[in-house]
C-alpha cells in the first residue's frame, strides 16, 4: 500500500472524514520580545532629552511569515524577504515608537545545519530590517533582532559537524526562541548619530491567543468542549473540533483513559482509528479536570492522561492477547513541529498488521510505530510515556520518518518490535531527544533505537539515559544496515548507555561527555565507563509470577520500570515521597557533562556543572555532594 492511501485510510478512520487535506497556507507568527537598554543613545541626548537610559525597558513586536521562501540557498544567509504588512520589527522605548517600513521589509535568517565546524559554530536567527519608518527629524537607518545559539558545545578539531543545531531546517520557527539556550540576544535600533542596545530578557509566542478545548472522560455526555463544565467525554471529538476552526488550538485533557475508536464519528473496535495530530494545535494531558478540586491543576505524574490502544480493556502481560488493539495510537502525517503532543501516556498500540489463518499479514503502514508513527513531517512530544507498545517491523513505541522531530523529557520503557524497540529513527533531518529515558525495550536488533542508513547523523540524545534494554542479534542501539562512516550514526552528549544487553561496543555511536558501558575504544572526552550509580534498576520478570525475576535473554519476560536517578549524598529527587532522599554513596554522573552546558534547573549544591542523565538541567538532578 503506498503511503497516500496510508494516509487517507488512517486519517479518515479517525476523524470520520471522507477526505482529508490540509493545504500548505501562509502562517503568521508573532512574538512579544522585552528588552533591557544596555547601551543608550549618547550622541544624540538632544534628541532623547535623556529619556532613554541604561536599564530601560525596550518593549515590542516582531512578526514573519514561516511559510516565506528562502531566497539563497541553505547554509549561507537565508534571507526571507516580506513586502506588506502586518510583518516587520516594532519596538517602543522612552516614550519613541520605532518600526519597520512595511513596503520594504528584509529579513535574515543564518541557518546552520550540520554545517561543517570550520563556517561556524553558532546558530543565528537574525530579523533585520535596513529601511525603516523615519522618527520625526531622525533616520532610522537599522532596527534588528539577533539570536545566537552556542548552546553547549564547541567544535572540535576531532568533529567535523556542529552538533547542536537550534534551527534544523531552512522554515523560519513556529515558536519563541527559548531564551535559557540564547548566550546572546540582542535587540539594536540604529539612526543617523545615534544607536540604543539592548538584552531580550524574554520572547513570548503571542499568535493567538489559541481555542481553548477541554476534554474530560468524567464529563456528561452533548458538551461543546468550550469548558470544563460542557468539555468532550471523547478525544476524538475535541480533535475534529480543533480540525475545523482556526489556527492555533490547545486541547485541555483531564486524567483518564481515552481510546481512539471512541467519538460520534467512530466505530468502536475499529483497529485503523488513531488520534490524529494536526499542525497549530497542541494537545495537553495532565489536567486534573472534573474529579479535582481545580479542573486547571495540572500535573502529567499526578493526573495520568492514558492514550491507549487497548479497545476492548484486555490485555495480558508480554504483548498476549492484543489482537483487538489499534495499529497506531497517535499518528502524524506531514506535521511541522507546531503539531504538540504533551504530558501523556502513550500504551497498548499494536502494529501487527491482519494475520489469521485466513488472511496473509499486511505489509503496509500497519506494521510500524505503534505509540506514535510520523511520515513525512514533525512533531515535538513532551513530557510523554511510551509504555508496552509493539510493532512487528520497526518502531515499538515510535517510528518517526520525516523532517526532525523533537521529543523533550519523555520516557520510553517496555516497548518491542523487530528493530528499534523504542524508537526508529530516520529522514533528511536529524531527531532530537532531550532529557529522555530508555529502560527494559526489546527489540532483533536495535533494542532501544534503530536507525535508517543515510548520509546525515539521524539522531542527537542530550543528557538522555539509556540503560536496561536488549538487543537479541544485535546492538541496543543499531542501525538495521550495518555501516560504521562517522557521519552514519547517533550522536551523544552528557547521557548514560549502560547495562544494556548485547553491548560490548555501540556500533556508530559519537559520544561526548557521556557514561558508556565499556567504552574503552573511544578517546576523550568520552572518558567515562563506571556503574552510575541509579537508585533503583528495574529488572526483568516471569509475566506468570511478577515478583520473580527472569532471565533477560527470555522474549516473554515482562519489565519492571525502575528509578534511574543518580544516587547522592547530598539527596536525590524521590518520585513517589515527592522528597529528597540521602544516600550512602555518590553518582560518578554527578558534575561530569560538558562543562559548558547549562545546568539550568538543577537545585543547590549543583557544583557549577551539569549531570549527566535524563535528569540533568533539570529540578530533578541529584545534588552535588561536597
Amino acid at each position: 500500500m503506498d503511503r497516500n492511501s496510508v494516509l487517507t485510510m488512517v486519517l479518515a478512520a479517525s476523524m470520520g472524514l471522507t477526505a482529508w487535506v490540509v493545504p500548505c497556507e501562509a502562517r503568521l507568527v508573532t512574538v512579544a520580545v522585552t528588552a533591557e537598554v544596555t547601551e543608550g543613545p549618547w550622541s544624540r541626548l538632544d534628541f532623547f532629552q535623556g529619556s532613554v537610559q541604561v536599564g530601560d525597558r525596550i518593549m515590542g513586536t516582531y512578526t514573519y511569515d514561516t511559510a516565506a521562501s528562502l531566497l539563497d540557498p541553505p547554509y549561507t544567509i537565508g534571507k526571507y524577504e516580506f513586502s506588506s504588512p502586518p510583518c516587520g520589527i516594532s519596538l517602543e522605548v522612552g516614550g519613541c515608537t520605532f518600526q519597520t517600513d512595511p513596503n520594504n521589509l528584509h529579513f535574515e535568517v543564518m541557518v546552520y545545519d550540520n554545517v561543517p565546524a570550520h563556517i561556524s559554530t553558532i546558530d543565528r536567527l537574525m530579523l533585520l530590517s535596513g529601511q525603516n519608518l523615519p522618527l520625526d527629524d531622525s533616520e532610522v537607518t537599522a532596527i534588528e533582532l539577533l539570536f545566537e545559539d552556542e548552546y553547549a558545545f564547541d567544535a572540535r578539531p576531532s568533529d567535523p559537524y556542529h552538533p547542536m543545531i537550534s534551527l534544523v531546517s531552512t522554515a523560519l520557527p513556529t515558536t519563541a526562541p527559548e531564551l535559557r539556550y540564547w548566550p546572546r540576544r540582542e535587540v539594536t535600533i540604529q539612526g543617523t548619530g545615534f544607536t540604543i542596545t539592548g538584552r531580550v530578557t524574554s520572547a513570548v509566542l503571542v499568535s493567538g491567543p489559541p481555542k481553548m478545548v477541554y476534554v474530560d472522560d468524567d464529563a456528561a455526555f452533548g458538551g461543546d468542549g468550550s469548558s470544563w463544565d460542557s468539555a468532550y467525554r471523547d478525544l476524538q471529538d475535541a480533535l475534529a473540533d480543533a480540525n475545523a476552526a482556526q489556527k492555533p488550538v490547545e486541547v485541555h485533557v483531564a486524567q483518564g483513559r481515552y481510546r481512539p475508536d471512541q467519538g460520534a464519528s467512530q466505530a468502536p473496535g475499529d483497529r485503523e482509528a488513531a488520534f490524529v495530530l494536526l499542525d497549530e494545535v497542541t494537545l495537553k494531558g495532565g489536567y486534573a479536570g472534573l474529579a479535582g478540586a481545580d479542573p486547571n491543576a495540572r500535573d502529567p505524574q499526578l493526573y495520568q492522561t492514558v492514550l491507549t490502544g487497548d479497545l476492548l480493556g484486555d490485555d495480558l502481560p508480554s504483548f498476549r492477547n492484543r489482537r483487538d488493539n489499534s495499529y497506531h495510537v497517535v499518528v502524524a502525517l506531514d506535521t511541522d513541529e507546531s503539531a504538540i503532543l504533551d504530558g501523556f501516556v502513550v500504551q497498548s498500540g499494536q502494529a501487527d498488521g491482519l494475520f489469521d489463518d485466513t488472511a496473509p499479514r499486511r505489509d503496509d503502514h500497519s506494521i510500524d510505530g505503534g505509540g506514535l508513527y510520523v511520515d513525512g513531517g514533525s512533531v515535538t512530544v513532551r513530557r510523554c510515556t511510551f509504555r508496552d507498545n509493539y510493532a512487528y517491523t520497526y518502531g515499538g513505541a515510535a517510528l518517526l520518518a520525516g523532517l526532525g522531530s523533537r521529543i523533550h523529557h519523555s520516557t520510553f520503557v517496555g516497548n518491542a518490535a523487530d528493530a528499534g524497540g523504542g524508537a526508529y529513527v530516520g529522514g533528511r533531518r536529524a531527531m532530537h531527544f532531550q532529557g529522555c529515558l530508555f529502560q527494559g525495550n526489546s527489540a532483533r536488533c536495535g533494542g532501544a533505537m534503530a536507525r535508517w542508513s543515510g548520509y546525515l547523523p539521524v539522531a542527537y540524545l542530550v543528557n538522555c539515559t539509556i540503560t536496561d534494554n536488549r538487543a537479541f542479534q544485535s546492538n541496543p542501539i543499531d542501525n538495521a544496515e550495518p555501516n560504521a562512516l562517522f557521519l552514519n550514526g547517533i550522536y551523544a552528549y552528557n547521557s548514560i548507555l549502560w547495562n544494556d544487553r548485547y553491548a560490548p561496543d555501540y556500533r556508530d555511536l559519537q559520544a561526548y561527555y557521556s557514561n558508556v558501558h565499556k567504552s574503552h575504544r573511544w578517546p576523550p572526552p568520552v572518558d567515562l565507563d563506571a556503574d552510575p550509580c541509579f537508585v533503583t534498576p528495574g529488572y526483568w520478570t516471569d509475566p506468570n509470577d511478577l515478583g520473580a525475576e527472569a532471565d533477560p535473554n527470555d522474549p516473554k519476560a515482562v519489565w519492571v520500570a525502575g528509578d534511574y536517578h543518580l544516587k547522592s549524598e547530598a539527596g536525590h529527587w524521590d518520585t513517589a515521597s515527592q522528597s529528597w532522599v540521602l544516600d550512602e554513596i555518590t553518582s560518578p554522573c554527578i558534575d561530569t557533562g560538558d562543562p559548558a552546558s547549562f545546568i539550568d534547573d538543577e537545585p543547590e549544591p549543583n557544583g557549577a556543572r551539569i549531570n549527566m542523565g535524563a535528569y540533568g538541567g533539570t529540578p530533578e538532578a541529584s545534588k552535588s555532594y561536597p
